[in-house]
């Protein structure tokens, strides 16, 4: 999607996992990425 350029508030994201184990994401890792 668009972010406007005068947006000041958090971007936040939905991650989903469709596999059948389970996935564990330590606080403060990198998981997405954007582009600017």
């Amino acid at each position: 999607g668009v972010i406007d350029q005068d947006y000041r508030g958090e971007v936040k994201i939905i991650l989903a996992n469709y596999s059948e184990r389970d996935v564990f994401i330590e606080p403060q890792s990198r998981v997405a990425q954007i582009i600017i």
